[in-house]
């Protein structure tokens, strides 16, 4: 579709998109040379979605963009839409941590009822932390009850991870050893004092 033909509405203009999604979007569009995800427009050539899809391609001089025409005769797009049409790279080639290699961290809660051993994983962003990790080291993880204190008990790196089950990340760079906060350069993981 021409991006010519696309009609604007004012609550896409008026936003700020958001920074991080679009540098994602904008740096597929550049490797691949093509689209992440379909323009939706409804069946007035209005945007519904892919809005930040669209500034990319405008903002890279495209003159047409890979669209989808919903027909929603008044009613509302919904997320289930959104999922069913909004992708253009398909699911199964979005490799997941569970089948890349990935540092997984073993440990429990410092003042747990009990004496549980759970597992995180260390996000790409976080990798750097496996160098400086040691058993007894205290981390920070996400849980079901929000962000809380780990004594970590074990590392290990993996080439996939065999469960269905989702695990959660670990969620801040601080590291607490013997009791003082431990520096160290969050590029190569060399520590200093």
């Amino acid at each position: 579709m021409r991006l010519s033909e696309i009609k604007i509405p004012t609550d896409f203009e008026s936003s700020i998109p958001n920074t991080y999604k679009y540098n994602k979007c904008e740096r597929y569009y550049k490797e691949n040379h093509k689209q992440d995800r379909y323009l939706i427009v409804n069946e007035n050539n209005y945007l519904i979605d892919g809005y930040i899809m669209y500034l990319v391609l405008k903002n890279n001089g495209a003159e047409y963009g890979d669209a989808r025409i919903v027909i929603l005769n008044g009613h509302e797009y919904t997320d289930r839409q959104r999922n069913e049409y909004g992708k253009l790279v398909p699911p199964e080639k979005v490799i997941s941590y569970k089948e890349k290699p990935t540092v997984y961290i073993y440990g429990k809660h410092p003042n747990g009822i009990i004496d549980k051993e759970y597992v995180w994983r260390l996000p790409k962003s976080k990798e750097n932390m496996c160098d400086v990790l040691l058993s007894g080291d205290l981390i920070y993880c996400s849980t079901k009850n929000g962000i809380a204190p780990v004594i970590v008990t074990r590392m290990e790196k993996r080439d996939s991870w065999d469960t269905d089950l989702k695990v959660k990340v670990v969620c801040s760079r601080i590291i607490v050893r013997n009791g003082e906060l431990l520096k160290y350069d969050s590029k190569d993981g060399s520590t200093y004092v």
